[in-house]
């Protein structure tokens, strides 16, 4: 069973956490941002879980909320000290979203993850050449590409390990065709996605042109399936990073948007060929390109 006590997801569980133990109180965000001498900004950020979370400040929280039991108190301290701990990841702050920590957080410690891509390959696919091509579009300094070039190796390495996640992409057609660095760079790109799916370490799906208008042009996201963890945290088993240039977001607790993007993966699969037939209209989108 995957390892879920990353910081990133302790914290996410800690902010569900205060959630509901504000709802059962009965106050309102400002009302317990008042009470706690905080801005109503200060306690979505730590409800959200994008802050390091003090004992002092579970304590406080403690307190307005009138938790007394030990045992509860206990178990989020413990909570809050895990999500302190430094980010696998951390160097790489300042250099990339800080979403994207979390989602590499979460890539690590998933059973199964579920993506769709409309516009771009998601960055577990890329090659290092294809990543660098896209350097213009964001504006990337030098200096910061050299990091998430660095990253984006070490976040594949996921696909290497033994117990790698259960990978399923869903990719809209115009990705293939689509000439990201040119000639030269696609088709060793779509080589390396054939290797992939030979090796089963992803499954890839295209979803044809003839498929119209389908659902996952309005945006791209991921599915992060979470190992259940029996100790009574409300955080779901799943969570879904919806991909934004400018926003993406994490959607945690809202179980019925969550239930929303499983029903759209579900229908686009529907319409996706099937791994046989993406693996050769992979490969005949390849033979269009020279031999190396």
């Amino acid at each position: 069973m995957k390892d879920t006590h990353v910081p990133a997801i302790q914290a996410l569980r800690l902010g569900a956490e205060f959630r509901r133990l504000r709802t059962v109180s009965g106050l309102t965000q400002q009302q317990a941002a008042d009470a706690l001498n905080w801005s109503p900004r200060t306690l979505i950020r730590r409800e959200n879980g994008l802050d390091k979370v003090t004992a002092a400040t579970v304590h406080a929280l403690l307190g307005v909320y009138g938790v007394t039991d030990r045992t509860e108190q206990d178990r989020l301290l413990g909570l809050a000290e895990e999500s302190r701990r430094p980010s696998p990841f951390s160097e790489y702050r300042g250099a990339v979203q800080p979403q994207l920590l979390t989602l590499l957080e979460l890539e690590g410690a998933a059973q199964a993850i579920r993506q769709v891509h409309s516009v771009l390959l998601p960055g577990l696919l890329q090659i290092g050449d294809y990543t660098r091509a896209l350097q213009p579009i964001d504006c990337t300094p030098e200096d910061h590409l050299v990091k998430q070039l660095e990253l984006r190796r070490r976040r594949q390495r996921l696909l290497e390990a033994d117990r790698s996640p259960a990978y399923t992409v869903l990719l809209d057609e115009s990705v293939l065709h689509r000439h990201v660095g040119g000639a030269a760079v696609m088709a060793a790109q779509l080589r390396h996605l054939l290797r992939l799916g030979d090796a089963g370490k992803v499954d890839v799906r295209i979803i044809e042109y003839s498929a119209g208008a389908h659902p996952g042009l309005r945006e791209s996201f991921a599915i992060f399936d979470l190992a259940p963890e029996g100790d009574g945290l409300v955080l779901a088993n799943t969570i879904v990073f919806v991909d934004h240039p400018v926003h993406s977001a994490l959607v945690r607790d809202d179980e019925d948007r969550i239930a929303g993007y499983g029903k759209t993966f579900d229908a686009l699969t529907r319409l996706a060929l099937s791994a046989e037939e993406s693996a050769r209209r992979i490969a005949d989108e390849l033979s269009r390109y020279p031999s190396p």
